[in-house]
This record gives C-alpha cells, structure tokens and sequence, in this order.
C-alpha cells in the first residue's frame, strides 16, 4: 500500500471519530440542559417538601388530642366507644303488657 493510501484511510478514520464524537456532544449537550433544569428545581422541591412534612406533623398532633389532652369535650373524642341510646324500657312493657292482656280479653268467653 502506498503512503498516501494509508493517509486517506487514517484520515477518514479520523472524520468517522469526529463525527461520532460530534453526535455524542450533541448528546451530551442535552442532558446536561435537562440536568441543569431539574438542578434549578430542587430548592423548590426541598420547601414543598418541608411544608408537606410540617402538614403532616400538625395533622398527627391533631390526632393525637383528645378530651385528657386538650379542651375538646369527650363526646369529640377519636376511636370513642358511642353508647346507643336507651329506649325509655318502661314505656315498652307496659305497651307489651296492655297488648297481651287485651288478647285476654277479647278471648274469653263471656259468662
């Protein structure tokens, strides 16, 4: 092979190489800008973040109050074990009372 053979081949060589590493600034290039933007975003996030943990914060204490720890009244207690309400249970047996006897009456005979 002649010199000036090996020198067009080396140099072609060379161009490929410089291509590819053109396409891979490119590349390059943007992820960097992306990086930058996200980088540009993380003090944002970091506040966002911080507000959201002091939320949470403030929300378990709210949980945490009942009628021992604060000024709630007992019926606004969380996890309170409601009572149902009682039915007046005199009232109840005298209507069961007056219905049976009432059948005792209208099934005996007369005399």
């Amino acid at each position: 092979m002649s010199k000036s053979k090996k020198v067009e081949e080396e140099l072609s060589s060379l161009r490929q190489q410089v291509e590819d590493l053109v396409g891979e600034l490119s590349s390059l290039r943007k992820e960097n800008d992306e990086l930058r933007k996200q980088v540009l975003e993380i003090p944002a996030l970091r506040l966002e973040n911080k507000q959201l943990r002091q939320k949470v914060s403030d929300l378990e204490d709210k949980l945490r109050t009942n009628s021992h720890n604060s000024s709630k009244p007992p019926s606004q207690d969380p996890h309170r074990k409601r009572r149902k309400k009682r039915r007046n249970v005199i009232s109840t047996n005298f209507t069961k009372k007056s219905e049976k006897e009432s059948c005792k009456f209208s099934i005996s005979p007369s005399k």
